[in-house]
């Protein structure tokens, strides 16, 4: 069943269609895509429901066509989370270990969409930017938050997408769930945020042929992105001098740009578990300049600069990492699909032509409900290797 919301939120109700795509994801913003005969489509139509899927569809676009068998549209947009995407801060934000998990997170997100901390909504006086994304932005009184987050996010990134890189270093993820409002000289769209983590279910929750309850399963291996080592430079102050910084931590580098010294405090970032296989001692390198705001460039940070340097590396890193991934089309059989397992948490996948037996997290589910029927196909993250047992 597919309920529709106009802009205020008021129920339209069911809507008759013809398919159904509804892409969820762990690590970015999901979509989807409904596709219906002309004289079903509701104008008025903003948001969109899937049964007892958590989140909400908001239709962004709506492309009309005439075939021969009649007159048809289709309408789809990502989900209600992705409107985090049209805030940013202009500056780069540190996420601290030991500081509260949950503060970080709300001085974050309201410095990125212009809202008070304390209230959640849009800022007023000297204080208010002009930006206008949403009307107000609150936590989930039920939601749960890493116990620690240590992180530097660059100065312009789209905040909803910096969540998802902010919370994957623990494999955290976050749904987005509207409020909505009447008052159109304001945003119409409130946010609840809630923070969640998936379950492990490897030793519950099993894919194969063995067992019937898989249909195709693709396996996919691709370092053809990937970087281990980042050398990190900072833009150091005019007049720096290389021998007051300490060596401890790292270097003072630098070279001519347009007829002046530029001086570079210049380290290292390595991890190992992103090398190419079969390749020896072999570190593709990458040279990343760090944004790195919020204290002093001078030699007595130079420990605490390095640190925060080396953050932004792992950040960036996740853009230039091997793929490897496990997209299997489930069956409804002996485990189903938002009763034993659910997006977010790790299965076994056992591949028994190969005699190979992997874990991993449901990265991406995707379901298309077409004909009465549903089908869903899940994409596994990166794949732990297991010994192989028959089932």
């Amino acid at each position: 069943m597919v309920l529709v919301f106009d802009k205020f939120g008021k129920p339209l109700g069911t809507i008759d269609f013809i398919e159904l795509q509804w892409s969820r994801k762990y690590l970015e913003c999901g979509s989807f895509v409904l596709y219906l005969t002309a004289d079903a489509y509701m104008p008025d139509m903003k948001y969109v429901k899937y049964n007892d899927r958590p989140e909400t569809g908001l239709v962004q676009k709506v492309e009309y066509e005439e075939k021969v068998s009649g007159k048809f549209i289709t309408v789809s947009g990502f989900f209600v989370d992705k409107v985090l995407d049209w805030g940013a801060v202009a500056f780069a934000f540190n996420f601290e270990e030991g500081w509260n998990v949950e503060k970080m997170l709300k001085e974050y997100m309201c410095s990125a969409l212009n809202l008070n901390f304390d209230t959640g909504e849009i800022e007023r006086g000297v204080m208010d930017t002009g930006k206008r994304v949403v009307r107000k932005l609150e936590f989930d009184a039920d939601s749960a938050f890493p116990t620690a987050i240590s992180n530097a996010v660059p100065a312009g990134q789209a905040l909803g997408q910096a969540l998802y890189n902010i919370l994957s270093g623990d494999n955290w993820s976050y749904t987005c769930t509207p409020v909505y409002y009447t008052d159109e000289s304001k945003p119409l769209l409130g946010l609840t945020v809630n923070f969640w983590k998936g379950q492990d279910l490897r030793n519950t929750v099993r894919f194969s042929d063995s067992l019937n309850n898989v249909s195709r399963v693709n396996y996919t291996y691709d370092e053809s992105g990937e970087f281990s080592r980042y050398m990190i430079l900072q833009a150091l102050p005019e007049g720096t001098s290389a021998i007051d910084w300490p060596t401890d931590y790292g270097v003072v580098t630098g070279w001519i740009e347009e007829g002046k010294l530029k001086s570079y405090f210049q380290t290292y970032y390595e991890y190992d578990g992103n090398r190419p296989q079969d390749m020896g001692l072999t570190k593709p390198e990458k040279v990343f300049f760090s944004q790195i705001d919020g204290i002093d460039l001078v030699p007595a940070n130079a420990e605490v600069l390095s640190n925060k340097m080396k953050a932004a590396a792992q950040v960036d890193m996740l853009s230039n990492y091997k793929v490897e991934s496990i997209a299997a089309e489930v069956l409804q059989e002996r485990f189903f699909y938002r009763k034993d397992y659910d997006l977010g948490d790790i299965c076994t996948v056992s591949i028994d032509a190969i005699r190979q037996m992997y874990t991993a997290r449901i990265i991406e589910v995707d379901e298309v409900y077409s004909s009465n029927k549903l089908d869903v196909t899940v994409v596994l993250g990166t794949p732990q290797k297991q010994k192989w047992r028959a089932m």
